[in-house]
């Protein structure tokens, strides 16, 4: 059982800790870390730092996910070296998911990395009741390239219900044949068929389109969000898949409707690799079967 020191101090992270925290991710991720703090970053959300006796040793962060108002990503973190294995983690990530709360979210989402066989960022965010949705495959350039190589740090997709327990009875879901199987590997009683259920009253939202980020020498996967309760979704996820997108995630309760109505979601990926190198993709036991899936197209 890990015990946090009672010296440890955790609050806002201001101004003069920018550096700090940059130079962990560079001790982490190398001297060619893409993604940097800087003084510009601003939006809904909170950036928090632990200190120990007057020393920066933890960061993390919580920020509006793009394109759906609502769904908060807990992302960021990094937590010295010297002090991991105490507690800092968890207790960063109990303190971002009040973050969600008091900004009125209704669902957290995670990204922890997969490059690590220890999978230990996907273990550590399971223990605080997230579930695994979702695997994202070279998401993030030029991360831990003398591991990686040329290839994008790949991420798993884990979300949290905030503002009352996950239910799908009054949601029925319009996937194509071949990911009804897999949304209910990843959330076992997501896959509502159910032909009386009542159907969504607000028109179709359209798509949400992430476009890949570009690291300095290399760039990552596009990404597109279909909105998974109205029948036009299947005709949706067809011609997405015909564009040479793959599924790769659930993501329920992602959005709402311009009338608040709460409504599910699945996720596709396009790589700009031609092969990827499924050997620095490591999940947990969950994610098995979608990993499976997603080699058998991307791995070549």
């Amino acid at each position: 059982m890990s015990v946090i020191s009672p010296a440890l101090h955790v609050r806002h992270a201001h101004r003069k800790d920018i550096e700090r925290v940059n130079e962990m991710y560079r001790e982490e991720y190398g001297d060619g870390y893409p993604y940097p703090l800087h003084p510009g970053m601003n939006g809904r959300g909170a950036r928090i730092v632990a200190e120990l006796e007057g020393e920066v040793v933890a960061f993390a962060r919580v920020t509006e996910h793009a394109g759906h108002t609502g769904t908060f990503e807990l992302g960021g973190m990094i937590v010295d070296p010297a002090h991991r294995r105490g507690g800092i983690a968890s207790l960063m990530t109990d303190l971002r998911i009040m973050n969600v709360q008091t900004l009125d979210g209704h669902v957290a989402v995670a990204e922890p990395i997969c490059s690590l066989s220890t999978r230990a960022s996907q273990r550590n965010i399971d223990k605080h009741g997230f579930v695994s949705v979702g695997i994202l495959p070279c998401k993030y350039p030029d991360l831990k390239p003398e591991l990686l190589g040329d290839q994008a740090e790949s991420v798993s997709l884990a979300v949290k219900a905030i503002d009352r327990d996950e239910a799908f009875d009054d949601r029925k879901l319009y996937l194509l044949a071949e990911h009804e199987s897999l949304v209910a590997s990843l959330v076992p009683g997501a896959v509502n068929l159910d032909r009386e259920c009542a159907r969504m009253r607000d028109p179709f939202p359209g798509i949400v389109r992430h476009e890949p980020v570009r690291g300095p020498r290399t760039v990552g996967s596009t990404f597109v969000d279909v909105p998974a309760n109205w029948p036009d979704a299947r005709a949706t996820s067809a011609a997405i898949e015909r564009d040479g997108f793959v599924f790769c995630a659930f993501l329920p309760r992602f959005g709402r409707t311009a009338s608040g109505a709460t409504f599910d979601a699945v996720r596709f990926v396009r790589t700009s690799r031609r092969r990827v190198r499924f050997e620095h993709i490591h999940v947990i036991d969950a994610l098995a079967p979608l990993r499976s899936y997603l080699e058998e197209r991307l791995g070549g």
